[in-house]
């Protein structure tokens, strides 16, 4: 969806580095219209981001997610700069959902327009195959996920975190700060 003609409309863009500049709360409370105030913390999430929540823990992951999302949709994971292809949601999780477990999302703040929403929350899984090397190791993640939004549904979400703290957590690079060894010439 193309922001309309003289609208207010904020692209990802812009959001992304309203929120790299300052804190998430503080970049979306600054974006929120009149009349659509950033969430405080404690307050409830918006419904639409409560439903994405629940979905993504449920047992039927990759359904139960890609049924919140637009016949079109896009799906995107930037760090992989990988994205789903002709609204194939379901098939862009799919593989992601057989290849972890023990997926928890716990959201540290959260708002929504009528035409975005943001969510900033921690996601911990358990490697079952998803990342070679990881099998059977957990890992914790920040993550902030910008979702446009097309009624009650979601038209487009791209996820943003950083894969070298999964990387290190897995024991596949070394833990941030750990000395690297360096020839002596």
């Amino acid at each position: 969806m193309e922001p309309r003609q003289g609208s207010a409309a904020f692209s990802r863009r812009a959001v992304v580095a309203g929120a790299a500049k300052v804190s998430m709360a503080g970049a979306l409370a600054a974006l929120a219209r009149p009349g659509e105030a950033a969430l405080a913390q404690g307050t409830a999430m918006p419904n639409i981001i409560q439903q994405w929540v629940t979905a993504y823990q449920s047992t039927d992951l990759a359904t139960q997610v890609a049924a919140l999302y637009t016949p079109d949709a896009v799906y995107e994971d930037v760090p992989t700069n990988t994205r789903s292809q002709g609204g194939d949601v379901h098939g862009f999780l799919a593989a992601f959902a057989k290849g972890v477990s023990d997926v928890k999302l716990t959201p540290m703040d959260a708002f929504s327009t009528s035409e975005w929403a943001a969510l900033e929350y921690t996601f911990s899984a358990t490697d079952r195959g998803l990342i070679p090397g990881g099998e059977g190791k957990s890992f914790s993640v920040r993550i902030a996920t910008i979702f446009q939004l097309q009624g009650d549904k979601i038209a487009r979400s791209s996820d943003y975190y950083d894969s070298a703290t999964i990387a290190s957590q897995l024991g596949l690079v070394p833990a941030s700060g750990t000395p690297v060894a360096t020839p002596v010439s």
